[in-house]
């Protein structure tokens, strides 16, 4: 009778044995399955050099236009009796020698369709940012076609200014008269603005510059760096739901999160922890 109870109690630790190993390497198989979904579907090796660039030149663009902002709101100082406009440091501004002041100013809030330096900024940054998303949607883009420039964010937030600042009257009726240039309605608007008075292709030449600084600063950043993929896991973190973890060297960590629904992985999100 105690033989046949040992030998019962024997076969039942050895099933519960084989279904817990079942279970293990069921949960094993999923983590291995969602591994290989991200490295073959979702972020294969060879392409995280690009995803790198990608996510540093969206934080960069993000990172410049605001401090842009920050930049004005720093150097502007109010004009007495305007509600619309802003006065700007002499550095920043096209200056009369002659009366010893600056005469450009920052104007925003115009309505009924009038323009003003607020409006032009804007203009500039919506299509810079088209440009960035257009290009970090294609994974596969090639980023070595962009050049670099030697100017710095600093340089390029005082020429932005200068392009969308008003000209003060003085100056620019002094400046028109000096190229001989028919002082009339016509004209004056026109010039009144530096990023009037250029034409549509080179306004689209100029958008084109800034956004090839943003997106080479982002690449350059990335492949001084030479990130290498030195290991990647899968984890069950619950049901149906798992971690993938590319770790690379120097000292970042990509992180997906994955969902399994029947026998189909998909990937929710990814993070990227650490500084690039």
């Amino acid at each position: 009778m105690v033989l046949k109870y040992n030998l019962m109690k024997n076969q039942i630790i050895i099933i519960s044995f084989l279904c817990f190993c079942s279970i293990l390497n069921s949960c094993t198989k999923d983590e291995t399955k969602a591994l290989n979904y991200v490295k073959s579907d979702v972020l294969p090796e060879m392409q995280i050099e690009n995803y790198l660039i990608t996510y540093k030149a969206r934080n960069i663009n993000d990172e410049f236009w605001n401090d842009v902002n920050l930049y004005l709101e720093e150097i502007s100082y109010p004009i007495d009796n305007h509600r619309n406009g802003v006065n700007l440091p002499r550095d920043y501004c096209h200056y009369i020698e002659d009366y010893g002041f600056s005469v450009d100013y920052w104007t925003f809030g115009s309505r009924y369709g009038y323009d003003d330096s607020q409006k032009f900024l804007q203009h500039i940054c919506d299509g810079v940012c088209k440009n960035i998303v257009r290009v970090t949607n294609d994974i596969t883009t090639d980023y070595s076609l962009y050049k670099s420039d030697s100017l710095s964010d600093f340089e390029w937030s005082n020429i932005l200014i200068r392009e969308c600042v008003i000209i003060g009257q003085l100056y620019l009726r002094k400046w028109m008269e000096k190229n001989g240039i028919t002082i009339n309605e016509e004209n004056w608007k026109k010039y009144q603005y530096g990023w009037r008075s250029k034409s549509d292709e080179e306004q689209n030449a100029f958008i084109e510059s800034l956004f090839e600084h943003l997106i080479s600063k982002a690449r350059d950043a990335v492949k001084d760096k030479s990130y290498k993929l030195i290991d990647c896991q899968g984890v069950k973190k619950g049901e149906n739901e798992y971690e993938v973890i590319y770790l690379l060297e120097p000292q970042l960590k990509i992180v997906f999160d994955v969902t399994k629904v029947g026998d189909t992985f998909s990937c929710d999100n990814i993070n990227i922890e650490g500084s690039i």
